[in-house]
C-alpha cells in the first residue's frame, strides 16, 4: 500500500489519519491543524516531545477531521510561491541554480517546493504580501509551520524520493539568491548580542533607544512575526506606556501594511497578557545585526556631550533636507549634455542611453551589434576612439577575430585576461569616468551582461543599475547584450533571463528571434522586438545574415544585411509554410486514406506528424478553405453536425 494515495474514509471524509502516519515516515515533523485555519490545534513543544506513532493514532483517532501540518525545521526549507510570477522566478532561479524539487505540493494560490538545506547553511522564515509584490518568494524553515495534503488546497503535483533525507539539497548560494531576489539582505547568522541595559524607571529613556534603532528598521522588512516582537519589545522596554505605543505606531506607519492606529491600540492592549519568555530591545538590536548595523554604534552617537552655552541664544536655521540635491539653476549646463537624437546602432540604441539586447546563444546578437556599431563609426555618428567593446564570452579564436575587427575601423577592444583588464576594473573606470564628466560620448558595449552582474539577485541588479545609470545621465551609452531563458512563455515568446529589474531600469530593450534558419540557401533571418523605449527606436527591425560553415568572420560580418518589411513577410510566411509542411502532409494523407471526420482526422494526423492535437487542429484550421492559392481542404457540415474534410482538386491530384 502507498501511503501517500490518501484515500478517503468509508464515509468519504478525508483520512487524515493515514496522511500523518504517511508524512510521519516521510521524515516530517507532523502536527494536528484546527480545520479550515492555519493554526496548530497543540502547543509546538510539548507536541513535539511526545510525538510517535503512538500519540500521532491517538490523536487523530480522536479528532478525525483535523488536517495535517509539519514544523519544517532547519534540515528543511520550504519555497512557497504565492502567485503564477513568483512561480516563474522561483523556476528560473533552480534553473539557473541546476536545481529539480523533489517534492512539489500545489496550493490554491501557488507552489510549495521542498528542498534540504546543506549542512552548515543560514536560512530564516520570510514573507511578503503578495498583493504588493506577486514577483516575491515565500520562505519557510526552522520553527515555521506548512500545512500538508491531503489538507484543503492542498495536493502533492509530484514527489520522486520516499524519505525527506533523500529530498534535492540548497547551498547557502541558493538561499541568497531567493533573499536577493526578494530585495532582502542574505540571512547570516547574527553575532551574539550582548546584554542590552536600559534604565527600568526611565521610560523615556528607554523609549528613545528604541526609536534610535529602529530608524534603521524597515517596518515591512522581516513580515509579521518581526512587526508583532517590535511591539512586544517596546511595550516591555516601556512598561506598557502610552509614550510606547505611540513610538510603535510611529514606527509602523512608514510601512506600506499600516492599518492605523485602532490596530495598533489592540495589539499593544494584548501584550498585557503574555505570560512567555521576555521579548526585550535585544530582539530589536538583532534586527539590526541581521542588517549588518552596528546597534552599538547607533546608540553611542547619541551619547556625544553638547556644549552649553549660557550667555547667548543663537539662532540657526536648519539646512533643508532636501535643498542641497536641488538642480534648479543648471538648466544650461545640463542641455548642453543632451544632444539631439543619434543611434549608435541604427534605429535600436540611442547616444545617452542604456540599452539592452537580448537573445539566444548563436543567434546573431554579437555580430550584428559589432556590425550596426562599425556602420556608426563610418557615419562619423560615433568617434571609435571613444567607443568600448567588452568581450567577457569568447574564446581565443573568437577573441582574435573581433579584434582583427576592432583594428579595422579603430574601437577598442577590452577582454580579461589582457592588460590586466577586469569587471572590477571596469566599474572603477565607469565611475571614474562618471564623477569626472568625462562620459559624455563614451560608447561602451558589454558581452554578455551575466559576466558582470548576477541577473538573478536583485539586490546586484540595482547597484548595477545604479552605476549605469549615472553614467548614461553624464553624457555615457552603454549596450548590454544578454541571454533569454531557455523556456518559451505560453505563448511561445522569448523571455529575459533574470529578474524583471534591469529591463525596468534600462532606457531600452529588445529580445532578438530567429525568424528563418533556412539550411538550404544558407541564410538566417532574425528579428529585434522592442519590449521597453524611451526615445526615438524602432518598434522592429529585422536583418539576414549568411549561415555557410568555415567561412572568415569578416565575411560573416559584410553578410549582414537590413531585411524590409514586405521582404520579412515573405520570409515569415515562407517559414510558417516549412515548419507546418510534416502536419499538412499528414492531414492530406489521412484525408486521402478516408479519415475525414474531424475528431478521427485530428487523432490520426497527430499521431502521423508526431505533434500535439491541439497543434494538428490551428493547422487544420489555417489551411481550410476554398481558396486554392491558401488552402488544402474544404469542410462541410454533415449529418447531426458532424465536420466533413475534403481535399481541394489540386492537393487530391498532388496527394495521389
Amino acid at each position: 500500500m502507498d501511503f501517500f494515495d490518501f484515500g478517503p474514509n468509508s464515509d468519504g471524509t478525508t483520512n487524515y489519519r493515514t496522511a500523518a502516519f504517511a508524512w510521519y515516515g516521510f521524515g516530517l515533523s507532523v502536527i494536528p491543524i484546527i480545520p479550515g485555519t492555519k493554526k496548530t490545534a497543540v502547543k509546538w513543544d510539548e507536541w513535539h516531545e511526545k510525538r510517535s506513532p503512538a500519540s500521532i493514532d491517538e490523536y487523530w483517532s480522536k479528532h478525525p477531521d483535523h488536517e495535517v501540518g509539519f514544523i519544517v525545521g532547519d534540515e528543511i526549507i520550504v519555497f512557497d510561491a504565492d502567485s503564477p510570477e513568483a512561480i516563474a522566478e522561483l523556476c528560473q532561479l533552480e534553473e539557473a541554480f541546476d536545481l529539480t524539487p523533489d517534492l512539489v505540493v500545489t496550493t490554491k494560490k501557488g507552489e510549495h517546493h521542498y528542498f534540504r538545506r546543506a549542512a552548515g547553511t543560514y536560512a530564516k522564515s520570510d514573507s511578503h504580501s503578495t498583493e504588493d509584490h506577486p514577483e516575491r518568494i515565500d520562505v519557510k524553515t526552522g520553527r515555521a509551520m506548512v500545512v500538508l495534503p491531503p489538507s484543503p488546497g492542498k495536493e502533492i503535483r509530484y514527489r520522486e524520493v520516499d524519505e525527506a533525507d533523500e529530498l534535492s539539497e540548497v547551498g547557502q548560494d541558493f538561499i541568497d539568491a531567493v533573499f536577493g531576489h526578494n530585495g532582502r539582505q542574505p540571512p547570516r547568522r547574527a553575532p551574539d548580542v550582548p546584554e542590552v541595559t536600559v534604565s527600568e524607571g526611565d521610560v523615556g529613556q528607554n523609549a528613545r533607544k528604541c526609536e534610535l534603532l529602529l530608524a534603521h528598521v524597515d517596518p515591512d522588512d522581516g513580515g509579521y512575526d518581526a512587526w508583532l516582537h517590535t511591539g512586544m519589545a517596546i511595550y516591555h522596554e516601556t512598561g506598557g506606556s502610552e509614550e510606547g505605543c505611540l513610538l510603535w505606531n510611529r514606527w509602523s506607519a512608514r510601512g506600506a501594511k499600516y492599518k492605523g492606529l485602532t490596530e495598533i491600540r489592540a495589539k499593544w492592549a494584548s501584550f498585557a497578557n503574555y505570560s512567555g519568555t521576555p521579548i526585550t530591545i535585544a530582539t530589536i538590536c538583532k534586527l539590526l545585526a541581521d542588517r549588518g548595523i552596528d546597534w552599538q554604534q547607533v546608540l553611542a552617537a547619541d551619547e556625544e556631550p553638547f556644549e552649553i552655552i549660557e550667555d547667548a541664544v543663537v539662532e540657526i536655521e536648519a539646512p533643508h533636507p532636501l535643498r542641497s540635491f536641488s538642480i534648479t539653476g543648471q538648466h544650461k549646463q545640463l542641455v548642453e549634455n543632451m544632444k539631439e537624437e543619434v543611434y549608435v546602432m541604427d534605429g535600436l540604441a540611442l547616444r545617452g542611453q542604456y540599452s539592452l539586447l537580448y537573445a539566444a546563444p548563436n543567434t546573431g546578437k554579437t555580430l550584428i551589434t559589432l556590425k550596426l556599431l562599425s556602420q556608426s563609426i563610418e557615419a562619423g555618428r560615433v568617434d571609435p576612439g571613444d567607443a568600448f567593446y567588452v568581450n567577457m564570452d569568447d574564446n581565443y579564436r573568437g577573441l582574435m577575430d573581433k579584434l582583427a575587427f576592432a583594428e579595422r575601423y579603430g574601437f577598442h577592444m577590452l577582454a580579461p585576461g589582457f592588460q590586466d583588464f577586469s569587471e572590477s576594473a571596469l566599474k572603477r573606470a565607469i565611475i571614474e569616468l562618471s564623477e569626472t564628466g568625462r562620459a559624455q560620448g563614451v560608447v561602451i558595449v558589454l558581452d554578455t551582461l551575466k559576466k558582470f552582474v548576477n541577473l538573478m539577485d536583485k539586490n546586484d541588479s540595482a547597484g548595477f543599475n545604479r552605476w549605469m545609470r549615472q553614467f548614461v545621465l553624464g553624457g555615457g551609452t552603454v549596450i548590454a547584450l544578454a541571454h533569454v531563458n531557455k523556456k518559451r512563455s505560453a505563448d511561445g515568446k522569448l523571455v529575459h533571463a533574470g529578474t524583471s529589474d534591469m529591463m525596468e531600469d534600462a532606457d531600452c530593450a529588445y529580445i532578438l528571434d530567429v525568424v528563418e534558419d533556412d539550411a538550404v540557401q544558407q541564410r538566417r533571418t532574425v528579428e529585434f522586438v522592442n519590449t521597453k523605449c524611451r526615445g526615438n527606436v524602432v518598434d522592429r527591425a529585422a536583418y539576414r545574415y549568411c549561415t555557410v560553415r568555415r567561412q572568415t568572420y569578416e565575411a560573416l560580418l559584410d553578410s549582414v544585411v537590413l531585411v524590409g518589411e514586405g521582404d520579412l513577410e515573405t520570409v515569415r510566411q515562407a517559414e510558417k509554410m516549412r515548419v507546418d509542411q510534416p502536419v499538412v502532409d499528414a492531414v492530406m494523407s489521412c484525408i486521402a486514406g478516408g479519415h475525414t471526420k474531424k475528431m478521427e482526422l485530428v487523432k490520426e494526423a497527430a499521431l502521423m506528424s508526431n505533434v500535439s492535437q491541439r497543434d494538428v487542429q490551428a493547422v487544420l484550421d489555417i489551411y481550410t478553405g476554398t481558396d486554392p492559392a491558401a488552402a488544402r481542404w474544404t469542410c462541410t457540415v454533415g449529418q447531426r453536425g458532424a465536420k466533413i474534410y475534403t481535399l481541394l482538386a489540386h492537393t487530391s491530384e498532388t496527394s495521389a
